[in-house]
């Protein structure tokens, strides 16, 4: 058996600037921006049963990182 494709739009942006002379970077990422349903993937590990696995629906992701 299939299972159907599909698509996936995700989106991010990023800002970079310094603070004391350090590089300070923002990153903000939507993923799954239209929170969509689709099966993400099929198998099986080991013996077991196969399986499906559902997407995860829309997500927010934000970080900062620092140079030292």
């Amino acid at each position: 058996k299939e299972i159907d494709s599909w698509e996936r739009f995700d989106v991010g942006a990023r800002y970079a600037f310094k603070v004391d002379e350090k590089n300070v970077t923002l990153r903000a990422n939507i993923e799954n921006v239209a929170d969509k349903r689709y099966w993400s993937s099929a198998g099986a590990s080991d013996d077991s049963e196969a399986g499906l696995t559902l997407s995860t629906p829309r997500t927010y992701l934000l970080s900062a990182t620092v140079d030292f």
